[in-house]
């Protein structure tokens, strides 16, 4: 893992085989690297079922939008393609084994689920609290003069 936090792109996994092989030399050549988000997470199993079900988020809508859309059905074998890596990734450098990786995505499901369902919901959410948060700023220079003049 360190490796890959310097820059590596590829890797191989103990029992090598000639499609890991080939697989690690692609990664290596034309592959992306790991977000950097997950390669200096403070919990690494966290970021890294981020990871897996946000690649499975992005294969449902795709698969979804294929019924209806030539365009989408072209897409699909990439996005199942970035989602079988990120599922390999996170077997192969979960921190505690994979019942750990397990434990993690169970907790970030759970975390999603008591959130907002949709897209719309999750912005709705996000503006709701910055709109709040306006509105403790400008409450507060108010509060700040009133306590400047002294009782009335």
């Amino acid at each position: 893992f360190t490796l890959l936090t310097v820059g590596a792109r590829g890797f191989l996994v103990k029992p090598f085989t000639v499609g890991g092989v080939d697989d690690a030399v692609t990664w290596a050549s034309k592959g992306e690297p790991l977000s950097d988000a997950i390669l200096y997470a403070r919990d690494r199993n966290e970021a890294l079922a981020a990871h897996i079900l946000t690649s499975l988020d992005k294969l449902a809508v795709v698969m979804r939008q294929a019924r209806k859309f030539d365009t989408a059905k072209r897409e699909v074998p990439r996005r199942q393609a970035q989602f079988e890596r990120a599922v390999m990734v996170g077997k192969t450098f979960a921190k505690g084994g994979h019942e750990d990786l397990v434990r993690a995505i169970a907790e970030f499901c759970t975390e999603r689920a008591n959130g907002p369902a949709t897209r719309i919901g999750r912005v709705r959410k996000r503006l709701e609290s910055r709109k709040a948060h306006i509105r403790e700023e400008q409450e507060e220079p108010a509060v700040i003069q009133q306590q400047q003049r002294g009782p009335i």
